[in-house]
């Protein structure tokens, strides 16, 4: 989801919770949005701890979801949360969510081959997830497969032409490659978004560029506007 969605999904799952304070599956979905739009941790994390207080009134599949997504944020435990993720896949093999995550948890672990497997496999049955095609190339990356990772991230920008998602993802693919002029040009394209998420990750891609590249007061000044963004970012969702 783009910016503006994160933020109305936010909004909608925080009024269910203040209507009931025991929705265990807004929780849940909840800590995922807050995860995505990258604001205070700590929100996130007592999100997925209440969700995981409450999943025994959950359905099996969210309740099984619940209890990854705990040992994945609150009390890390890798095999706990690849051991689930497999559990639900036997009985919802096209459960994208779980083909996601368990992709996300194998790149941690430098499993690479059999991330980039689950997470195809995700793209090839839920083609609007954008995430899955991140974790996609993030694999292939991994694994210096930039021809299938160009392919993967033009596949995506086909399916979500207007998601700014693919720009980061492609600054991210070309400074991989070394393309520094290339990886400019999507942080560029990212930046002119009239969404302060998108404005916020661009002025951080291209803190990252110039600092590598040596250009220290023109990265310096890309981090303020990085902060100023983000406080934008951050009344917005108030």
């Amino acid at each position: 989801a783009d910016a503006g969605e994160l933020l109305q999904s936010r909004a909608l799952l925080e009024e269910a919770i203040r209507l009931d304070s025991s929705f265990a599956m807004a929780h849940r979905k909840l800590a995922v949005i807050l995860s995505n739009m990258r604001v205070d941790r700590t929100l996130e994390v007592e999100a997925a701890r209440r969700a995981f207080q409450l999943r025994d009134r959950l359905p099996e599949l969210e309740r099984l979801q619940a209890t990854a997504y705990y040992y994945l944020t609150v009390d890390y435990q890798s095999d706990k949360v690849i051991s689930t993720y497999r559990q639900i896949l036997e009985t919802w093999p096209d459960d994208d969510t779980a083909l996601n995550n368990l992709a996300l948890e194998l790149v941690t672990r430098r499993r690479y081959p059999e991330a980039g497997d689950a997470a195809l496999r995700g793209v090839a049955i839920s083609p609007s997830v954008g995430v899955l095609y991140f974790n996609a190339i993030d694999a292939q990356v991994a694994q210096g497969k930039f021809a299938a990772a160009e392919s993967t991230l033009a596949r995506w920008g086909r399916v979500q032409a207007s998601s700014s998602e693919p720009l980061s993802a492609g600054f991210s693919l070309a400074f991989a490659e070394g393309n520094y002029a290339r990886a400019r040009t999507f942080a560029d394209s990212l930046g002119r978004l009239n969404d302060p998420l998108s404005q916020s990750r661009s002025h951080g891609q291209m803190s990252g560029l110039l600092r590598m590249q040596g250009h220290l007061a023109e990265a310096e000044r890309e981090a303020r506007d990085r902060m100023a963004a983000d406080e934008r970012r951050g009344s917005r969702s108030a």
